[in-house]
């Protein structure tokens, strides 16, 4: 990330996506990523800051294999038709206020979501969806993720 524009108001970096996981933006810095377009507002504790994109729209990925949740994906579909589908989400303590979307719409084979690499899924590390078009919603406190 580079320094742009500096004043007792406002900071304002730009860099790319992987360089702005690395930093945690003061309250009111402002980045923007040359590679994906998307400005974030940090608040101090939030690892990358947290997105504004402006008109809402949410990122809407479909999967029918495993598949390791990145920060930019917020709806994820899962389709277990052919196979046991296992949805890993990343680190709840990089993730504080993070929420994702997660809908299986078929289970005719097991489609789980797994949290391996820091924090639990209300407590356990793994929770199963057990009917179809079961959705639910999860964030994370910088600790933890919880189903809400």
């Amino acid at each position: 990330m580079t320094e742009i524009t500096k004043s007792a108001v406002i900071l304002i970096r730009r860099g790319e996506e992987s360089g702005r996981l690395g930093i945690i933006p003061r309250e009111g810095e402002l980045i923007v990523t040359t590679d994906t377009h998307i400005l974030y507002v940090g608040d101090g504790s939030t690892p990358g800051g947290i997105s504004c994109t402006g008109d809402n729209i949410l990122n809407v990925v479909t999967k029918t294999n495993d598949y390791s949740l990145i920060n930019t994906d917020d709806v994820v579909i899962v389709d277990g038709t052919s196979n046991s589908v296992n949805i890993d989400l990343p680190s709840a303590i990089s993730n504080r206020g993070k929420v994702f979307y997660i809908k299986a719409v078929n289970i005719s084979n097991i489609v789980r979501i797994l949290s391996t690499t820091g924090g639990n899924i209300d407590g356990s590390s793994s929770y199963t969806f057990i009917q179809n078009n079961e959705t639910i919603r999860v964030i994370s406190d910088g600790s933890n993720w919880f189903i809400i």
